[in-house]
């Protein structure tokens, strides 16, 4: 399990790769997470913009970092790697 800290850090890593062009989508999602939206009407529109607005490769990447990542972090996979 991850910590608070190390979140945090993935989380500024992420930011920084966002494309120009996305950073307000972004934007207005944190400011709905800041006024504590829970209306899933909203959720659903969000949702549908953001994936509007993402027609591109990034899609594929995060889709396949998730998928890979299962074997990724597998204890298997650390063990063969720990030498590299």
């Amino acid at each position: 399990m991850q910590t608070e800290a190390q979140i945090r850090n993935r989380l500024v890593k992420k930011i920084l790769e966002i494309p120009a062009k996305e950073l307000k989508t972004l934007s207005d999602f944190v400011s709905q997470l800041e006024r504590g939206t829970k209306d899933s009407q909203s959720d659903i529109s969000f949702s549908k913009a953001w994936k509007e607005e993402k027609k591109t490769d990034i899609e594929t990447h995060f889709a396949s970092e998730q998928v890979l990542a299962k074997d990724w972090n597998k204890k298997e996979e650390e063990e063969a790697w720990q030498d590299l």
